[in-house]
């Protein structure tokens, strides 16, 4: 897979909305509007401290899009991030446990390549460290023929 990917269940529009901060930078996010200025990210932001499932609070900018003002309540997953090689990322290991990650209500992105970021129940949080440290220390050619 070539350039930024996100992959993950998502319900709502597949629109994204540009959402700008204080600063003056920006980003497009997929959000999905719960009621007034209140929306939940259906992705991670790599601007500001957002994370997949947190509730923000934003208002309409006068030139179109979204002014962030407050993360009002955090997801209740717990999110980890790696820098991983795409032998990894395709392997059959890691497939399998980001199937696991979602059947766990968990979700996962894909971005840049080669940044996995993944949200799960914390009680998960161990055992996807765990199994991706052990797909890290196994030998590539390994990896790619590896059956869990």
């Amino acid at each position: 897979m070539d350039g930024p990917t996100v992959h993950f269940g998502y319900s709502g529009s597949n629109e994204r909305t540009r959402l700008w901060f204080d600063n003056g930078d920006s980003e497009e996010l997929l959000l999905t509007p719960i009621d007034g200025d209140l929306y939940r990210l259906e992705e991670s932001s790599f601007v500001g401290e957002m994370r997949y499932a947190d509730v923000i609070r934003a208002s309409p900018r006068d030139r179109g899009g979204l002014l962030f003002l407050a993360i009002e309540t955090r997801s209740n997953l717990v999110t980890q991030s790696w820098i991983l090689s795409r032998t990894i990322l395709e392997s059959p290991g890691c497939t399998s446990l980001l199937n696991k990650i979602v059947a766990m209500g968990g979700a996962w992105e894909r971005a840049f390549g080669g940044v996995l970021l993944v949200h799960t129940p914390q009680d998960l949080e161990g055992e996807v460290t765990d199994r991706i440290k052990d797909l890290m220390s196994q030998p590539s050619d390994s990896i790619a023929t590896q059956h869990h």
